[in-house]
């Protein structure tokens, strides 16, 4: 082999260790510039862990996936004086085997006791153990649908 045959193959080497490598950075970028992409990560987020955020109007405040399952939620105050949210029904489309996780977002200290309703329904019952006057008219609650 004489000197121009081994430059022509070793840059025929490097040609294709520099299309395999450009490739692979081209595969890369694409890979980083999707999964960057808010709707990826909203579906990334609703497939994992749907949860809905919403106040003590019924105002859904934040859906990541969660109203997909849920067809309404209802929030009924107390006929007590303080008028705190006494119950909350979750209205799902179809059967959930677990009930959604329900958390409060204030500083509050509330029992919750789930039970089943009509149908696919929740029900949530709320017993206050420490309130705040300051979360009156605002309060705002995190449930995560578990599937």
């Amino acid at each position: 082999m004489d000197v121009t045959q081994l430059v022509g193959v070793a840059g025929t080497i490097g040609t294709i260790v520099a299309a395999i490598y450009g490739v692979i950075r081209f595969i890369d970028w694409r890979i980083e510039r999707k999964i960057h992409e808010e709707p990826f990560l909203r579906k990334i987020s609703a497939s994992l862990r749907p949860l809905v955020i919403f106040d003590e109007n019924s105002s859904i405040l934040l859906d990541q996936g969660a109203m997909d399952v849920i067809g309404k939620i209802e929030v009924s105050r107390s006929t007590r004086g303080d008028k705190l949210p006494a119950e909350i029904v979750i209205y799902p489309k179809r059967h959930l085997t677990h009930a959604p996780l329900l958390q409060t977002l204030e500083n509050e200290l509330i029992g919750i006791v789930v039970s089943r309703g009509k149908g696919y329904e929740w029900r949530y019952q709320l017993e206050y153990q420490m309130s705040n006057d300051y979360y009156s008219g605002k309060r705002r609650f995190r449930l995560e649908v578990l599937q």
